[in-house]
């Protein structure tokens, strides 16, 4: 917030001697008899100061105000940040429990054709689209396995838990 200062009144207080004498005397005595003499008072009362004073405190007011607003917006920044982290790893969690149930069922596939392939009731062709599904499924739940760790990591940096 910014400081207001406040005028005070303000005295001053000068002497000053003056010497009047008829006889003639040099320039130089003259000067000499009259320096530093001289006795005076000043009074300096601030009564209206077009009305900074007040200007100012408003304008202190409203900065305080922006500042309190910025400050929530910042929070409700932050607030939907954590909580589309907080969805992103659910999606994630989500994710990867499905790709996992996608492994063990191509892993089934792969070993029922498997089988067929050795009893002639396969082809190659079939065999390999099984296995190709079986490591697409692998691949998948790999990329689901490290999307999950990487949004809990986000959402532990938002806790303030160092990432380690």
């Amino acid at each position: 917030m910014t400081q207001i200062k406040h005028r005070q009144p303000v005295v001053v207080i000068r002497l000053y001697g003056a010497q009047f004498v008829l006889r003639q005397t040099g320039f130089g005595s003259q000067l000499e008899n009259n320096l530093n003499r001289y006795l005076g008072f000043n009074l300096s009362v601030s009564i209206f100061n077009r009305f900074s004073t007040r200007n100012r405190v408003r304008l202190a007011q409203l900065q305080q105000t922006q500042y309190s607003l910025q400050m929530d917006n910042v929070k409700k920044t932050l607030y939907k940040e954590i909580q589309q982290a907080w969805y992103s790893a659910l999606a994630a969690e989500s994710k990867y429990k499905s790709s996992s149930a996608a492994v063990a069922a191509n892993e089934e596939t792969f070993h029922l054709t498997g089988e067929k392939f050795e009893n002639g009731k396969a082809t190659s062709i079939e065999y390999n689209e099984a296995k190709f599904n079986l490591m697409r499924a692998q691949s998948d739940r790999i990329q689901a396995k490290y999307e999950y760790i990487f949004r809990t990591k986000v959402l532990d940096f938002y806790k303030g838990i160092p990432i380690q």
